[in-house]
């Protein structure tokens, strides 16, 4: 076969300019909208003066990394944590979270305006709580590759490499104490290159440590684990297969609650929690709120989970029928219902995001709605939905550009936004999160 030689492609060379922060978008990027194309700059701020680097060049926008700001915004101060330039976690440690807040919430304003055509946003007080030590569930990565350089972490922003850290100050106080205990425990271990990754939770009942090994561990180890956990008096769980938990401490089960209600909820070390407690009990309490629920109300909640707004919910209607994909979850929200004696309350499994989901038995006397999806929202849902059977649904999204392509569907079917507020559940992050209610026009 005869090779014909082509030249190699020049490469550009790397770009970079002076420019001026306009704004935030709602990912909490610098954008620059005077240049032309358009340009987005993580870790800046409106007003500020910078040098960036352009990293990608698209038909209609820049994006930049900064190199270094020449006029600061006033606001902008030192990051609290040690790792935040290489950390992958946090993305807005240099501005007080509450500014953060505001001006997130002001560009999610101007998005709404824009994609919904609403000229008047109807925002609340946005929900909020600490700035630090809230985060009482993570995950650490863990890399033994290399022997003499052992680390357990998070993971970096720039090359998704494990970062070795010994204090996280976003984590509750209690597991980042546990962070230099923890590394020196799997160092030791013989089966520690088996060891994927670990996973940290404070229930209301202690915290729950799940090592999640790739092959078995031998007898010694198990024992290294065992003393370890009854030494710091904390549950301890291997992870052998995907959901397959083995305990070597103490049988209890982990738990969270919500004061308010008396509601008890148990969780297994995969469930999805929400994992600022104080900030999840404000939004039960205003989704109680703002749905002001009639006694002779049924209520679907979508995305249920193990039941975190069902079993509140169920208090003030008169029956609620939770749906949710994973099947163990619905068995985690079946306990749970047993757990707390609500009676009023159906859980069952079911691919939400079919077409015909809404056309479920069990939906059929159901006229109010919890939609709380991922990030990939709930459009299969939002496009089934009928105004003259659903007269108030209660949006929750962990993703503003999901939840924008949604509710103009929700619009175009006679449904109107009455209420909408920010979400902090993430603080010293570029996410925030959203709680909307929309009453039909019928």
């Amino acid at each position: 076969m005869v090779s014909i030689f082509k030249a190699p492609k020049k490469q550009n060379k790397t770009k970079n300019l002076k420019l001026t922060i306009d704004c935030l978008d709602h990912e909490a990027q610098g954008v620059c909208r005077h240049h032309k194309p358009v340009v987005f700059v993580p870790k800046t701020l409106p007003g500020e003066v910078c040098n960036i680097r352009v990293k990608q060049s698209g038909k209609n926008f820049l994006r930049g990394a900064l190199i270094q700001v020449l006029d600061k915004n006033p606001h902008r101060i030192e990051p609290k944590c040690d790792y935040f330039e290489q950390c992958g976690g946090c993305q807005t440690q240099y501005v007080k979270a509450e500014f953060m807040r505001a001006e997130k919430e002001r560009a999610l304003d101007s998005l709404f305006q824009k994609q919904l055509s609403l000229s008047d946003v109807p925002w609340q007080e946005a929900l909020s709580g600490e700035a630090w030590q809230y985060r009482r569930k993570a995950r650490l990565a863990f890399d033994a590759q290399n022997k003499n350089d052992i680390k357990l972490g998070f993971r970096s922003e720039s090359d998704n490499t494990v970062l070795d850290i010994d204090n996280c100050p976003v984590l509750d106080k209690t597991l980042n104490a546990l962070l230099p205990e923890l590394k020196q425990l799997v160092i030791k271990l013989n089966g520690m290159k088996y060891l994927g990754h670990v996973g940290l939770f404070k229930a209301v009942s202690g915290v729950q440590v799940t090592l999640r090994f790739v092959k078995d561990i031998d007898e010694s180890d198990r024992e290294r684990l065992k003393g370890f956990a009854d030494r710091l008096n904390i549950k301890l769980v291997i992870e052998r297969q995907k959901s397959q938990f083995e305990t070597l401490s103490t049988e209890d089960r982990p738990t969270y609650i919500i004061p308010q209600e008396e509601i008890k909820l148990y969780c297994e070390p995969n469930d999805f929690v929400q994992v600022n407690d104080n900030v999840n009990q404000q939004m039960v309490a205003q989704a109680i709120d703002w749905l002001s629920l009639e006694p002779n109300e049924e209520l679907a909640d979508l995305f249920c989970g193990i039941g975190n707004f069902s079993l509140a919910l169920a208090k003030y209607c008169h029956k609620v029928i939770g749906l949710e994909g994973i099947a163990a979850m619905v068995q985690r929200a079946n306990d749970n219902a047993k757990l707390n004696a609500v009676e009023n309350v159906v859980f069952d499994c079911l691919d939400i995001n079919q077409s015909n989901s809404l056309q479920h038995a069990l939906l059929s006397d159901c006229n109010v709605m919890v939609l709380d999806p991922s990030r990939a929202g709930a459009k299969a849902v939002v496009e089934q939905l009928s105004p003259s059977k659903w007269k108030k649904i209660l949006y929750v999204s962990c993703h503003a550009g999901t939840f924008a392509r949604d509710v103009k569907i929700m619009q175009s079917k006679g449904f109107n936004m009455m209420k909408v507020s920010a979400i902090d559940m993430f603080p010293q992050t570029s996410h925030l999160e959203l709680m909307a209610l929309f009453l039909s026009e019928h």
